[in-house]
């Protein structure tokens, strides 16, 4: 049976990087994947609210949309285009899932 809410992704950066930086840090999703500062945490009412307050809607279904086709694309043969795509659309997931708002320090 599958879970009724998603992960959702936000930053968890050290204070002491944020002090390298002067407090003054520019960041992409993409950035903190490669640095592992990027975290799954699962959906809760605030997220929720929060995503109620920025009128983002219900991800849910966004979120098992893009985790069905990658459970497709890993079924298929391991050709260079399915991997492209699975790249593609685990970023996809990640991005829609991603909070910017929210930092875990």
């Amino acid at each position: 049976m599958k879970s009724k809410t998603s992960q959702r992704y936000v930053f968890k950066i050290h204070t002491t990087r944020l002090k390298r930086c002067k407090w003054n840090l520019n960041l992409t999703v993409n950035e903190a994947r490669k640095n592992e500062e990027l975290v799954a945490l699962m959906d809760n009412q605030v997220f929720r609210w929060i995503d109620e307050i920025y009128n983002k809607g219900n991800l849910n279904d966004t979120y098992y949309g893009l985790k069905s086709c990658i459970k497709k694309l890993k079924k298929m043969e391991a050709t260079q285009d399915n991997k492209k795509e699975s790249i593609y659309v685990i970023k996809n997931l990640i991005k829609s899932n991603f909070i910017p708002t929210m930092c875990v320090l």
